[in-house]
């Protein structure tokens, strides 16, 4: 019972192919969220050149798998209901909002890795 309750919570604390026994790489996390773009090998490339797959990663004012600006942290806390730094690091979050970016903007935020990753 305890364990179906745990698994539950996890459920709904993350994306439903996360669980809590998380057996994916960041890279793979974060690429997942473009399938259905047909954009995964791209984003995972994206991914890798970005934040060497790390999703701790921080360069300058850019956070997380996508190195998310934060000039973008308005968008990212209403497209994903969590305050910047509570969520730009979680892999599902920062590929997320980096799904939403990549459809109003193509791969224009990552102009100078897209290039690399053709």
């Amino acid at each position: 019972m305890r364990r179906a309750i745990l698994v539950a919570a996890c459920l709904l604390l993350t994306s439903p192919a996360a669980a809590c026994q998380e057996t994916r790489t960041p890279t793979q996390i974060g690429a997942q969220w473009f399938r259905p773009s047909g954009q995964e090998e791209k984003a995972a490339c994206v991914i890798r050149r970005e934040s060497g797959g790390d999703p701790s990663q921080r360069t300058g004012s850019s956070y997380g798998l996508f190195q998310i600006n934060s000039v973008h942290r308005g968008e990212f806390e209403s497209l994903t209901g969590k305050p910047f730094f509570d969520g730009i690091y979680n892999p599902d979050l920062n590929a997320q909002f980096a799904v939403w970016l990549w459809s109003r903007e193509g791969w224009r935020p990552w102009i100078a890795t897209e290039p690399r990753c053709r």
